[in-house]
């Protein structure tokens, strides 16, 4: 199942039908639409918290289309919904993702191919951005698949596989893709350095800040310095438009014009937040919001596992994209997530997996032989005495530095001390 979830992945990220009104989308959901409920009925489904606060989503949404604006709107959103749903429980079985990654990076080959040649001012295929965008037709969206790659290529060590994703992400030039990028980038660096890690932190939110300062400046709708302060405008205005329950599942793009002043003003509509949570909030309300975050709580909390980090540059990715209702970022993370309730339930019973991942790993080793050199010194030089485990791990790291001769260990008299 983990190599048939690697070609899917291959497929999806590949796909595109020109002429389309969608060409990025539309052929992509439609091979989700078929491939996941077929892999869904030969996959045995174990149920954990995760499930339950998802299943209390779904209910929900599906509550929410006896008042969404329009039905056929709201029938394709909670549609993307189950999909994300089906491919949360098939990777909750799977033990390992890297065919998933491997799928992913060779999928971007084609896309890297065809951004190239549209920075060089030729576009082969449609594209709806200013800058490079592959076969996505959108260069956020290229930027933040080729982040999720990027990630998940990275923290499995297949660093064959880089290079693609990230001339993409270089090429797409979406800021927010660089942001979850770098999300990660602080979570890779926590397992090695705080300290490091919280300076690439403070680096990322003053680079923010400036950017965002600095895009105030600009009107024009598609200049990518404006894009954030952009943003803002939709931001401010979906807040306006909240309620207690909600305005039903699907309703962002039909209602969100009759209040929003900000974006009219600069004649710009958009189909979605480009905030994940506040899109949810505005069309599920408080309820929703809060079982998304519980869903999401109960994964992203936790040991710093490679899935654990690609689903937080998957939340990341969320802050200012859409990344939950496209259809290849939606897969990935949908798989992580279910990778991570796969792992908590094998920790409950009792089955070995592994806690960190080879940074943390890493780091850990260093550090127990660094202060267990430092014990040892102060115990030789300051006649301090070892802790019961520090003085038993001396004798053992003695015992392998200085074996005792079979013909010594059979004298009586090495036989109560080790040391000796």
């Amino acid at each position: 199942m983990s190599w048939a979830l690697g070609v899917l992945t291959f497929v999806v990220t590949v796909a595109f039908v020109p002429g389309f009104p969608e060409p990025a989308t539309t052929g992509r959901w439609a091979i989700l639409s078929f491939c996941l409920p077929a892999m869904l009925l030969v996959t045995r489904a174990h149920v954990t918290p995760a499930h339950v606060a998802g299943a209390a989503f779904l209910a929900l949404a599906t509550a929410s289309l006896a008042w969404t604006p329009v039905l056929v709107e709201g029938l394709n959103a909670l549609w993307w919904l189950l999909l994300f749903a089906a491919a949360f429980m098939i990777g909750a079985e799977q033990r390992d993702l890297r065919p998933v990654y491997t799928g992913l990076g060779l999928g971007l080959v084609p896309s890297a191919c065809f951004a190239i040649a549209q920075a060089m001012g030729y576009a082969p295929v449609e594209q709806f951005s200013s800058s490079p965008a592959g076969l996505f037709a959108n260069s956020n969206l290229l930027g933040s698949v080729a982040a999720i790659a990027l990630v998940g290529g990275a923290l499995h060590r297949m660093w064959w596989l880089l290079p693609t994703p990230l001339l993409c992400l270089v090429l797409s030039g979406s800021r927010g893709a660089w942001l979850g990028a770098l999300a990660a980038s602080v979570l890779m660096l926590w397992a090695r350095s705080r300290l490091a890690a919280l300076a690439l932190a403070l680096a990322i939110l003053v680079a923010s800040q400036y950017a965002f300062l600095h895009s105030r400046g600009s009107t024009s709708v598609t200049s990518p310095s404006a894009s954030l302060h952009h943003r803002s405008w939709v931001w401010l205005d979906t807040v306006e438009g909240l309620t207690w329950q909600g305005r039903g599942i699907g309703s962002f793009w039909v209602a969100s014009p009759a209040h929003a002043p900000r974006q009219q003003a600069a004649n710009m509509r958009h189909w979605h937040a480009h905030n994940d949570f506040l899109e949810i909030l505005y069309e599920l309300g408080a309820l929703g919001l809060v079982l998304a975050l519980a869903f999401t709580a109960f994964l992203a909390v936790g040991p710093l596992v490679p899935e654990r980090i690609v689903l937080l540059a998957f939340l990341a990715l969320g802050v200012t994209g859409f990344p939950l209702y496209q259809p290849v970022p939606a897969l990935v993370g949908a798989l992580a997530a279910g990778a991570l309730a796969g792992r908590w339930r094998d920790l409950r019973n009792g089955v070995a997996v592994r806690e960190l991942h080879p940074y943390a790993r890493q780091a850990g080793r260093h550090r127990e032989r660094s202060y267990g050199a430092l014990r040892r010194l102060a115990a030789r030089c300051f006649a301090v005495p070892l802790e019961p485990a520090a003085a038993a791990g001396s004798a053992a790291r003695e015992r392998e530095l200085h074996p005792v001769p079979a013909a010594r260990r059979s004298d009586p008299r090495h036989r109560g001390d080790p040391e000796k």
